[in-house]
């Protein structure tokens, strides 16, 4: 039976330095070279300072991971629930600060904690879809990171992961490591509309988020954003 642990949202998460530096250092030059075959472009996108929204399709398990060790930002991530449940990846969540949310709908006291990070210029990943994709392709986004970025007017940065998935440690022994892409567009600014935040403006935001996700995407793992203009991603 696998132990559960119960951790409570803290009210002003921040990383452990030391874990976070040893934790990406150790993913960059070991462990994902060891797994898969890396390819990362588009970091000339990355903000070098200021606050800063993460926003990454979740193909796989590894993709928060992915994401923190080659994106150059010191980053506080949204985690479910569930992952706070065994014991290994609450304390490699509490050491990197993240923020513990629900997948049930609109969870406000972690959003109010997420803007506080935004407000002290920090950076929050989160991934829109809300829950891995599962070979489905693109999913539509829940409202978290729209509201997150209508709030704050922090520009949002998509991040395009894919093929970490791929992974199985027979076929590796056959095939060789799989091929792991990272790919990072430009930052947008939301273009928001005077007036009333309305669950409206929300989708909006939401969809121009995962259209820019798609077009970073090969076109098979768009999924419903299928139509959305061409990228330049390896197929």
């Amino acid at each position: 039976m696998r132990p559960e642990v119960e951790w409570e949202a803290r009210d002003n998460p921040r990383p452990s330095m030391w874990a976070y530096l040893t934790g990406r250092a150790f993913g960059r030059f070991v462990l994902f070279p060891l797994l898969f075959d890396m390819h990362v472009r588009g970091l000339e996108h990355v903000p070098t300072d200021g606050p800063l929204i993460l926003a990454s399709n979740h193909v796989s398990n590894f993709d928060p991971i992915l994401v923190g060790t080659y994106v150059p930002r010191t980053t506080t991530f949204v985690a479910k629930q569930e992952l706070y449940r065994v014991a290994p990846l609450a304390l490699l969540w509490h050491w990197w600060g993240a923020v513990l949310v629900r997948r049930d709908g609109l969870d406000m006291r972690p959003l109010r904690i997420l803007l506080r990070i935004l407000a002290e210029g920090g950076t929050v990943g989160m991934f829109p879809e809300g829950t891995r994709s599962r070979g489905k392709g693109l999913q539509r986004p829940l409202p978290g990171v729209a509201y997150l970025a209508v709030k704050s007017g922090v520009p949002i940065l998509p991040v395009a992961v894919w093929g970490a998935d791929n992974l199985n440690l027979k076929r590796r022994m056959v095939r060789g490591r799989p091929r792991v892409d990272i790919r990072v567009g430009p930052a947008m600014v939301p273009e928001v509309p005077s007036g009333r935040l309305t669950r409206e403006v929300l989708d909006q935001v939401g969809e121009d988020v995962m259209q820019r996700l798609a077009a970073l995407l090969p076109e098979r793992l768009r999924g419903v954003y299928a139509e959305s203009p061409e990228g330049t991603a390896d197929a």
